[in-house]
């Protein structure tokens, strides 16, 4: 077994858009369906601290123009996760209202933005 398939999300993986999405969505999902939190802010804050932790792991944040930065990719990788969530969810919406009754939770593929 190669070491890239021994996990699905590395210190390498988390350092590309693709691999900071998906922790940010997993994260943030598994957050809001643990504790019933019905808002996009789970999101966004571990987008930021997604951000924040990779820049200060590599040694990056020498000025104020760095944080700037970091804080609009913190932004970038928000709005990625929650194109990400909100076209999965979009999909399960449409499969859950053929079905008898929706039932208004805060599940694992609720939109963040209701």
């Amino acid at each position: 077994m190669t070491e890239a398939t021994q996990a699905f999300l590395s210190e390498k993986s988390l350092l590309t858009l693709g691999g900071a999405s998906m922790a940010v969505v997993a994260v943030s999902k598994t957050l809001r369906t643990l504790f019933k939190w019905d808002s996009p802010w789970p999101a966004f804050i571990v987008s930021v601290a997604v951000c924040f932790t990779g820049a200060y792991s590599l040694k990056v944040l020498n000025e104020p123009l760095d944080y700037l930065v970091n804080a609009l990719n913190a932004c970038l990788l928000f709005c990625t996760a929650l194109g990400m969530n909100e076209t999965a969810g979009a999909r399960r919406q449409s499969l859950r209202a053929k079905s008898l009754g929706a039932e208004k939770s805060v599940g694992w593929w609720s939109s963040w933005l209701k």
